[in-house]
C-alpha cells in the first residue's frame, strides 16, 4: 500500500517481474516516516514525523520543558546499563575506603623471610 501511496508502483509488479528485487529494496528502505511500514518497523507514532519533532524540540527549548504529546523513549540496553553503572558509582563513593593493610611488627622490619646464608 505505502509503495503505491508513495511511488506509484504496484507491488505486484515484484510478483510479475516488472520489479526489481534492488529497485524494491531501495524503494522501501527510502520510505518516508510517516509510512504504515516505517511506522510498524520502528514503533514511532504514525502523528509524529520529523517535522513533529523538531517543533516539539521548539516547545521544549522555549518552555523548559518536554511537549506533553511526545512519545516517551523506549528503554534500551544501553540505557539499562547506564542506569545500573550509576547506580554502582553512587553506591561505591557513599562507601568509606576500605583500610590500608595493616603492617606487623615494626616500621622496618619485612613481611618476607629473612633470607638464608649460604
Amino acid at each position: 500500500m505505502d509503495l503505491l501511496r508513495f511511488y506509484g508502483v504496484d507491488l505486484a509488479d515484484f510478483y510479475r517481474g516488472e520489479l526489481s528485487p534492488r529497485r524494491l529494496s531501495v524503494l522501501l528502505h527510502h520510505l518516508p516516516a510517516d509510512s504504515a511500514t516505517h511506522v510498524a518497523l520502528t514503533d514511532t507514532p504514525a502523528a509524529w514525523s520529523l517535522q513533529s519533532f523538531l517543533l516539539a524540540d521548539v516547545y521544549a527549548a522555549l518552555t523548559g520543558e518536554q511537549h506533553p504529546a511526545r512519545p516517551k523513549p523506549k528503554s534500551s540496553r544501553y540505557a539499562d546499563l547506564r542506569e545500573r553503572l550509576e547506580r554502582q558509582r553512587a553506591r561505591q563513593t557513599s562507601q568509606p575506603p576500605p583500610a590500608p593493610p595493616s603492617r606487623e611488627g615494626s616500621a622496618g622490619a619485612s613481611s618476607f623471610p629473612p633470607e638464608e646464608a649460604p
